[in-house]
């Protein structure tokens, strides 16, 4: 056992680190419906309603995370002495999320469960964290188990050096770092399919059935997150091959092993039913649903430009690891990668081509033609185990390398001790970042800023923490009553609300665009969907940022004060109206041309239908000669904030452009739209003067 002491003092370290800077982090992008939806879950098989009826409402959820647990349970008193959850909401109570399951699908909702239990114990029973990071200590607790079972499995096979430099790897991950503290579904998924692979190469090992059975209930529960574990297979039956070959004996244990890879899929399948209500009723649905869902998103859909693409594959995910791997630990994994079969030959049980595959398979499943890939690799995170076992391999083998050739006698010694210093440089690079190691990019691309120069795909992808560090500027300089609107609709889910100061008012009618009422805003420097539109166009524009979100330097974030005092003073002008030099217009299509070339800020227009549709289709601009589509549809702003004026009212739509100069402006409408006959007319364009 005094062999695993260092490994386990180096993840040890990693795990308390993590739970005291839990308060350091906000929220991921989809965790509230996933959050809403774990607690209507619990609530409806503890109590049998479909709605919270049975909890008394509070209206001090908001900013609950600055009131200790007693004095928030006097302010909101239950008969059960538990506090009640910002995500215990009646609005997502479990007769809507079971409406959401069967219309939409998604993924299941164990990680949801799992961090609602986290809050019940810690925040409503126990009271000893708040409301927003009790979600945030199973996340944190799936990153430790990851480096468990990494320490466990290196140390067993590669010793007490190889262990350390595992747990070096693991701990000082930066996406892993940075992910464990908010991101409620990818951590968990990876640590129970790490743990899974794990629990298979020990059955084999130690001849022990009970211990397949385990693995399969990990396999399982890694399927109720997301659906990665189908891809398993495709690492243990090569490993199961390889062995067979080597290893003549196990030729009578193939039985047992054919029969433990059947489990899998029955248990899998049996824990998904259990813990999704939706699944009892309707479980070939649910499956059927959820595997169409990730069809959906994981396939045929261009992610990142043709540029990553070579004979098909999609090199995005290699690049990525290249790039966001601290420079040793990248170097010491291609040694690894390289000893495999050197070492592997010599092990009956294969286990460094076992490591190899849990490497390669997750990343080779987003790389084959056909497939897409978004977020960075966040959504493979179980590749992070594969690469620090084999970043361990790498030391031991870089090791053995040089005590053959130098000969020295303290030559292992001094090369042991050259590696471990070398990780202090990875350390402080990482943890300078903090609370962003997430965005952790390497000198082979020249860190955050060289990203930022090449532009490369999520470089400023936060995944919705740097929400939080604006909201914790808002906490200390923001007015009494102050106001925070969210520019698009949707993106509520991004900040979490018990962390908001309490007299903070939050909507999205509060975003008042070119009236500039007063209201603040947070925008991340994102360059996605949510930058092209309307909204965030305008902002960056003409307002002033009153606070800067940065990593490394290098904005990626802005808190907004939508006012006079903050707007650029070119767009202190009034609006006036364009005259029109010209109209063109057909059934489907409809020109307008000015005399010359004007800066726009909106188009007016009214309608009649025969169907009482609203216009909907394509808004292009005359620019240089040349029609430019813009990215909103005609009939998009209506529903990016339904409570400002984007649709202007009955039968008059209101488009309007972030400042943009063109000497024309054609609407083409939909083709489905000509059976309604909507025929477009007084037309106004307006300008600044």
């Amino acid at each position: 056992m005094k062999k695993y002491i260092i490994p386990f003092i180096i993840i040890f370290i990693f795990f308390i680190q993590g739970l005291f800077t839990l308060k350091d982090y906000g929220i991921n992008w989809d965790a509230v419906y996933n959050l809403d939806r774990g607690q209507a879950i619990i609530h409806y098989v503890t109590t049998h309603k479909v709605n919270y009826s049975d909890i008394p409402n509070c209206n001090y959820l908001q900013g609950s995370a600055f009131i200790s647990g007693s004095i928030l349970q006097k302010k909101c008193p239950t008969k059960d002495g538990l506090n009640r959850s910002i995500f215990q909401s009646n609005i997502y109570d479990y007769k809507y999320t079971r409406y959401i399951d069967e219309k939409f699908g998604g993924h299941p909702p164990l990680a949801g469960i799992f961090d609602s239990f986290g809050n019940i114990l810690f925040f409503q029973y126990l009271h000893v964290i708040n409301d927003n990071d009790s979600y945030n200590l199973f996340p944190l607790f799936s990153s430790f188990i990851i480096a468990l079972v990494v320490v466990l499995w290196s140390t067993e096979v590669l010793g007490v050096f190889g262990g350390s430099v595992s747990a070096l790897s693991i701990s000082l991950y930066p996406l892993l770092l940075g992910e464990r503290n908010f991101n409620f579904k990818d951590p968990p998924t990876a640590a129970f399919y790490i743990l899974s692979v794990f629990l298979f190469w020990l059955a084999i090992k130690k001849r022990r059935f009970y211990l397949f059975i385990f693995s399969a209930i990990s396999c399982g529960m890694s399927f109720s997150i997301k659906f990665n574990t189908v891809f398993l297979p495709f690492i243990l039956i090569p490993w199961l091959f390889i062995v067979s070959l080597w290893k003549k004996n196990l030729q009578n244990y193939k039985i047992k092993t054919i029969s433990a890879l059947l489990l899998f899929p029955i248990i899998s399948f049996i824990i998904l039913c259990l813990v999704w209500p939706y699944a009892w009723e309707k479980p070939l649905k649910a499956i059927f649903q959820t595997i169409g869902f990730y069809k959906s998103i994981g396939t045929g859909i261009d992610y990142q430009s043709t540029s990553f693409l070579f004979l098909g594959f999609n090199t995005y995910p290699l690049q990525y690891i290249l790039f966001t791997t601290p420079i040793l630990i990248l170097l010491l994994t291609i040694i690894g990668l390289l000893s495999v079969y050197k070492y592997a030959k010599k092990d009956i049980y294969a286990v460094h081509f076992l490591w190899m595959m849990l490497f390669l398979i997750p990343i080779l499943r987003i790389t084959l033609p056909g497939l897409s890939s978004y977020g960075g690799t966040r959504q493979i995170l179980e590749f992070s185990g594969g690469l620090a076992l084999l970043s361990g391999l790498g030391a031991v083998s870089l090791c053995d390398y040089l005590k053959t050739k130098l000969k020295y006698k303290d030559t292992a010694y001094f090369v042991r001790l050259i590696i471990l210093l070398c990780f202090i440089s990875s350390t402080i690079a990482v943890f300078s970042l903090h609370p962003n190691e997430n965005m952790y990019f390497n000198a082979l691309i020249g860190g955050v800023k060289g990203a930022e120069q090449k532009n490369f795909p999520g470089w400023n992808d936060s995944f919705g923490n740097t929400y939080f560090q604006g909201i914790i500027w808002l906490n200390n300089h923001a007015e009494k009553n102050a106001q925070l609107a969210y520019s698009t609709q949707g993106t509520d889910t991004y900040i979490p609300l018990s962390k908001v100061r309490s007299d903070i008012n939050i909507g999205e009618n509060y975003w008042s665009g070119t009236d500039r009422k007063g209201e603040y805003i947070i925008e991340t420097h994102l360059s996605d969907a949510l930058s092209a539109k309307y909204p965030q166009k305008f902002e960056f524009a003409s307002l002033i940022p009153v606070y800067t979100i940065r990593v490394d330097s290098v904005p990626v974030g802005y808190v907004y004060k939508n006012d006079i005092q903050h707007t650029k003073k070119q767009f202190l002008k009034n609006e006036v109206t364009i005259p029109i030099s010209s109209i063109a217009s057909n059934e489907l299509e409809t020109t307008l041309l000015f005399d010359q070339e004007e800066t726009l800020t909106q188009l007016q227009l009214s309608y009649n239908s025969s169907c009482n549709e609203k216009p909907n289709g394509t808004v292009s601009l005359l620019q240089n000669s040349q029609w430019e589509k813009q990215s909103e549809a005609l009939g998009e702003q209506f529903y990016t904030l339904p409570s400002f004026a984007m649709g202007g009212d009955k039968n008059k739509l209101i488009y309007y452009f972030p400042y943009i100069k063109a000497k024309g402006i054609k609407i083409s409408l939909f083709p489905e739209q000509a059976k309604c006959t909507i025929m477009l007319h007084n037309f106004e364009v307006k300008r600044l003067d």
